[in-house]
């Protein structure tokens, strides 16, 4: 388990590869055919106007294997053979790939299309292209353009992997709208080296629409023909034991025809001749006659699963509950209380081996319609089979968890928390993989109350910081009217008022910031109110609301006061702020002098980053209202003092924010360099 704490990657310094992110699957050495969609897909890489290819086919139709072939063999600066080359296919250069899937350890959303494409950039342009992205009110479209203007020239690929899971099955529009921006900004008229494929099993439709010209759409529907499936299966039984690769020509070809010629449906055959020797191809042909053709890949992988020893079963039940990559080790914590002394990495690579299950590095996965076939085989049993470990002994853990999704979730869900790594190692968004995870464990348990607390762990200080408001309020948003405690479900309002004052909506934030004060001083939580007050006079500012917004800050000041809260400064700099911008400025004079001893105060008690920024802007105001560029000296002082302990972007856009509206009246050029020195850029 200590290794699975280990940071992935060093937690400073940045390794540059033409190819990021493992490749979602490996086309087997038995891989055949397909070469006329590999030709087609090969013209769209060549074709400088076309910018997006959807590869559209059912589950098990080899969609990711054609394409990992492809991208595989670029990588060495060829398209695959093409049945007439065995040496290779003709040249084509890549100067870089990123592979993303909803099913891998990479998932197809906006902060990872962007953030990877970055690692593709020399250094001071990956670093110009993440302070654009981390600007809370630039628009997904405007970010995409400025980093696909990053890429005038070359051949850039990012593939989005298993896409149905973004498509909405009814409307077949792209569920996630960050995603959806921002594939709509790749297909607009400004030149750039960026090409993008999908696979999915369903066709965004509405997508198709934009700019058709510069897309096209393959359809993957077919199987294999001969002898292309019959290949196939003699080349899996590469020892003769399961009797395929000395097999008659006639009864390979009932084999292929059965099968409908899809590659899952050819491994699970060779799965089931795997996993039960008594068995002949011939007798299995006999049940597959009743196989619907539309059905016959999942009934073989069912067919295949079934034959698989109990232990081997459970190895995939974990999997299929994890629903991403992970460790044997991951796969043991699971199973332990029902597997005791579990030790599934042998089980695993006999998996691999016999084509249940997939490797991407030291972690396995299961193909989706595994995955599905897998999970359904778990009852689902009760929200009651859930046990808070945090209340338990690891004892009383295991002899009470029962085998059913609730119970196997909330497992899994601990796993990822005692993973996770030390707080001081929280630097980005991967070292926060394991909260994530968990996250989704919790969710998808109906565990509302404690995911909703893994969340308030990580998105203030963390993801907000760094500039993942978007992503902070999609899980905020999925967990409203799921939440039952009153305090966790004030968090959340506040959370999510938070993230639209950082996007810009302030009407929106206003909304949310109105019903954390109404719980607020429903359930008696006065430095809650305080807040509340504090966040509605922010927005009410931005929206040119002075008089609402001074009656507020006073309230939060007034409470604030009572209770001794260091956040008292800020309601006094907000509040100088609003008097500034309504003209009074020797009541403005005062309450900045107030934010700047209350400062001291505090920072006397702890050196907390967001006092000090405080502090630098209360001496602003100071040199503004006073015409003193001695204070304004002492807040570039201050400013370089908080810049020294972070450049986070969430913290500095919101001093941004406020340096600003003081700025609008420093009609003598007092803070000139000083919004440099707020930003850490000053020389």
């Amino acid at each position: 388990m200590e290794r699975e704490r280990q940071p992935k990657t060093p937690v400073s310094g940045v390794t540059k590869t033409k190819f990021i992110n493992p490749p979602p699957g490996v086309a087997p050495t038995y891989f055949q055919n397909r070469f006329h969609e590999t030709k087609l897909v090969g013209k769209f890489l060549e074709n400088d106007v076309e910018r997006l290819i959807t590869i559209v086919g059912r589950a098990g139709v080899g969609k990711t294997a054609m394409v990992c072939r492809l991208l595989k063999s670029l990588q060495g600066g060829r398209l695959p053979e093409n049945g007439e080359n065995s040496n290779g296919g003709k040249k084509l250069e890549v100067d870089g790939i990123v592979y993303l899937s909803e099913r891998g350890s990479r998932k197809v959303n906006f902060p990872d299309i962007y953030l990877d494409l970055c690692r593709l950039l020399p250094d001071e342009m990956a670093q110009d292209m993440d302070i654009i992205y981390r600007g809370a009110t630039t628009s997904v479209t405007d970010k995409m353009n400025a980093l696909l203007r990053s890429f005038p020239e070359g051949r850039f690929i990012v593939l989005l992997d298993n896409f149905e899971d973004k498509v909405n099955t009814k409307t077949l529009t792209i569920k996630d709208d960050d995603v959806n921006e921002a594939l709509i900004a790749l297909l607009t008229p400004e030149p750039h080296a960026v090409k993008v494929i999908i696979t999915t099993r369903i066709a965004p439709k509405k997508l198709a629409l934009a700019e058709p010209a510069k897309q096209r759409r393959l359809d993957l529907d077919e199987g294999l023909e001969s002898p292309y499936a019959e290949n196939i299966l003699r080349e899996m039984d590469t020892d003769g034991k399961v009797g395929l690769k000395e097999a008659s020509d006639e009864v390979l070809d009932e084999a292929r025809r059965r099968t409908n010629g899809y590659p899952r449906a050819l491994e699970a055959l060779f799965a089931i001749l795997s996993s039960d020797r008594e068995t002949s191809l011939s007798e299995v042909l006999a049940d597959a006659e009743k196989l619907l053709p539309e059905h016959v890949v999942e009934k073989m992988v069912g067919e295949a699963y079934s034959r698989l020893d109990s232990d081997a079963q459970m190895v995939m039940q974990a999997l299929a509950i994890y629903a991403r990559p992970v460790s044997n080790v991951a796969v043991d914590y699971l199973l332990q209380p029902h597997l005791e002394g579990i030790d599934s990495a042998k089980v695993l690579k006999r998996l691999v081996n016999m084509q249940f299950v997939r490797k991407e590095g030291t972690n396995y996965y299961l193909h989706p319609v595994d995955r599905e076939y897998a999970l359904s085989r778990i009852p689902k049993g009760e929200p009651d089979d859930r046990h808070n470990a945090d209340h338990l002994t690891e004892a009383e853990v295991e002899a009470a968890s029962g085998f059913s999704q609730y119970a196997l979730l909330n497992r899994g869900a601990q796993y990822f928390k005692e993973t996770r790594l030390p707080r001081e190692d929280w630097k980005s968004l991967e070292d926060l993989a394991p909260q994530l995870a968990e996250f989704e464990l919790r969710f998808k348990s109906q565990d509302f109350d404690t995911a909703l607390g893994v969340l308030l762990e990580i998105d203030f200080d963390y993801l907000m910081l760094w500039g993942h408001s978007r992503q902070v309020l999609e899980y905020h948003q999925r967990l409203q009217g799921k939440i039952e405690d009153d305090s966790l479900k004030n968090d959340s309002l506040s959370t999510l008022g938070l993230c639209y004052d950082s996007l810009g909506d302030y009407p929106k934030a206003i909304e949310h910031h109105q019903q954390y004060l109404d719980i607020s001083r429903e359930i008696g939580d006065r430095n809650g109110e305080g807040n509340a007050l504090n966040n509605l006079a922010c927005a009410l500012l931005f929206l040119g609301d002075t008089d609402l917004a001074q009656a507020h800050l006073n309230a939060a000041a007034e409470i604030w006061e009572e209770t001794g809260s260091p956040d008292v400064v800020e309601a006094y700099v907000v509040l100088s702020i609003v008097l500034l911008k309504s003209g009074q400025y020797q009541k403005g004079k005062t309450n900045f002098g107030k934010a700047r001893r209350q400062a001291d105060t505090f920072l006397e008690q702890a050196n907390r980053v967001e006092t000090i920024d405080l502090k630098a802007l209360a001496l602003c105001g100071l040199a503004v209202c006073e015409h003193d560029r001695t204070n304004a000296d002492k807040a570039r002082e201050a400013f370089a003092q908080a810049r020294a302990i972070t450049k986070a972007k969430g913290q500095v856009d919101r001093v941004l924010k406020f340096f600003d509206l003081i700025a609008e009246s420093d009609d003598r050029g007092l803070l000139a360099g000083l919004r440099e020195a707020a930003m850490g850029t000053e020389k």
